[in-house]
């Protein structure tokens, strides 16, 4: 514990000037909850997707391969991951069917804040780990104790500090999986964003029957080969909607759809809104 009383604290020479000039803007609506399979971990990604929450992932225990956009991580336990609004990201090979791991999810009224954590694989320090668990605590009891609101946002925040702080000391950056055959499907979407793929064509490049093609898919991701494709698609398009002015046809066009036609119908059917209402929805946060 520190001793206050015997800190040297040196005298203002301007007593109207301070640290803390930023406006660092407190996480809200916020949410924690805990995954321990892997089939809820990978399917439940698969479901979430058309919402600008930043997400905190902490892994607690099981090692495993993070998906983002066009880049593939490895997750260890002790280690922690901060993904965007809107990022593209699945979970495979992980080394067991059991884990625990830890998820925050929250707004920002500054994303940009976290954008430092993106893609970074950071490892979980002690005092990030202190102020985490006090959040949790915080966040389970807020409704029993005054104030816990308050301080469950302080410590989320006071996280992300540390995590900032351990990504800057440790240099933590992705490292490319080459095996995985996730990573490899990911790589023929990259390759080809204005085509629109059917798993025959995937199944024919990896030289495999659609049904072993399928079922080798599966066997790594959790979920269907079409879903994840989808999946994959409804992501760029929020991306591209979301951080760029390109034109919703060109939009459609890039994320690979083969029709404006049929990316608005899909688009509205998978997120409730149509692209053109989602994007000024999300100029409006």
């Amino acid at each position: 514990m520190i001793n206050l009383r015997t800190i040297e604290v040196p005298t203002p020479t301007d007593y109207l000037r301070g640290v803390g000039n930023e406006s660092l803007g407190l996480p809200q609506n916020i949410l924690f909850f805990r995954r321990t399979s892997k089939q809820v971990l990978q399917q439940e990604s698969i479901k979430n997707r058309s919402h600008h929450r930043i997400v905190a992932v902490f892994n607690l225990e099981t090692s495993a391969y993070i998906h983002l956009d066009h880049l593939e991580v490895e997750l260890r336990p002790n280690e922690a991951l901060v993904i965007p609004p809107h990022q593209f990201h699945h979970f495979s090979n992980l080394e067991t069917t059991k884990l625990n791991w830890l998820f925050c999810t929250f707004e920002l009224e500054r994303p940009s804040y976290i954008e430092p954590l993106r893609n970074k694989v950071i490892p979980i320090s002690e005092a990030a780990m202190q102020s985490l668990g006090e959040a949790l605590n915080a966040y389970i009891n807020e409704r029993q104790t005054p104030h816990s609101t308050d301080e469950v946002q302080a410590l989320v925040l006071t996280t992300l500090i540390r995590l900032k702080k351990a990504a800057t000391d440790h240099s933590a950056l992705y490292k490319i999986i080459t095996d995985d055959i996730v990573s490899k499907v990911n790589r023929v979407l990259i390759e080809t964003p204005n085509i629109e793929l059917t798993i025959a064509v995937i199944a024919d490049n990896f030289k495999l029957s659609e049904s072993r093609m399928r079922t080798v898919f599966r066997d790594s991701a959790g979920v269907s080969l079409g879903k994840y494709i989808l999946n994959y698609k409804i992501h760029t398009a929020l991306s591209l909607l979301a951080n760029t002015k390109l034109a919703v046809s060109e939009v459609a066009d890039q994320a690979g759809f083969t029709s404006l036609q049929a990316f608005s119908r899909t688009f509205k059917e998978k997120t409730g809104l149509p692209p053109s209402h989602f994007r000024k929805k999300t100029n409006l946060i």
